[in-house]
């Protein structure tokens, strides 16, 4: 008993120092994440920082973003890697399984023990490799109350996730939310510029034809 008063004090500090420990490199994570964000509007390149920071600090085999089409009611699967192998993109519609229901709830799922807990899943569908993971992490990227997407990372092994990993997930989720919110925004400005130069150009060019006769032979 005395003994074990007097590891008490040492034991807990060790604990306190480990928390903290992690909650700063948790904190410098983000941190590098979002300067990663900040640094790009293209779309495209976004997600794929995205992905590329993400999996230097996850231990994941697996990993997807899939950006939810509110108007379609389609998911677009934008990256999706398997063991370091790229898939194509693709969309699908909002039916039953994993993803649909990290949108539809707006929770993140956490599975650890994918044989063990299948029974109470939706239906898992399966991609590259078609072997169904072990562990599964999925987390909504939410911008207010409005789901744009899922990101999620997965592993072969069971128990490669806990509760830490899913809250840091999900932070990142939330700043990647407003960064593809804001690359949305950009992409459809500048198409619309586009749109605007070329009817203004049409109408200089159909000024200078002069007569209606020109404008037709035009």
């Amino acid at each position: 008993t005395s003994i074990g008063r007097q590891l008490g004090g040492p034991v807990a500090n060790a604990w306190l120092l480990q928390g903290i420990r992690q909650r700063a490199e948790r904190l410098a994570i983000l941190n590098h994440i979002a300067r990663a964000l900040s640094g790009t509007l293209n779309l495209d390149e976004l997600l794929e920082t995205v992905h590329r920071e993400i999996m230097a600090v996850m231990e994941a085999d697996t990993f997807f973003i899939a950006l939810y089409d509110r108007e379609a009611d389609e998911l677009d699967f934008r990256i999706q890697v398997d063991k370091g192998l790229p898939e194509p993109p693709m969309r699908r519609p909002m039916a039953p399984g994993l993803t649909a229901s990290v949108v539809s709830k707006k929770q993140p799922l956490l599975i650890r023990n994918f044989e063990q807990e299948k029974d109470r899943l939706p239906p898992v569908k399966l991609w590259g490799t078609m072997q169904a993971p072990q562990s599964w992490l999925g987390v909504p990227m939410l911008l207010g109350q409005d789901v744009v997407g899922v990101l999620s990372v997965q592993a072969y092994r069971t128990g490669a996730f806990d509760e830490a990993d899913q809250q840091l997930l999900s932070t990142i989720a939330d700043a990647v939310a407003v960064a593809v919110e804001n690359a949305r925004l950009y992409e459809a400005e500048r198409r619309r510029a586009e749109r605007l130069t070329s009817v203004l150009q049409l109408s200089i060019e159909l000024t200078g034809l002069g007569d209606e006769s020109s404008v037709l032979t035009a």
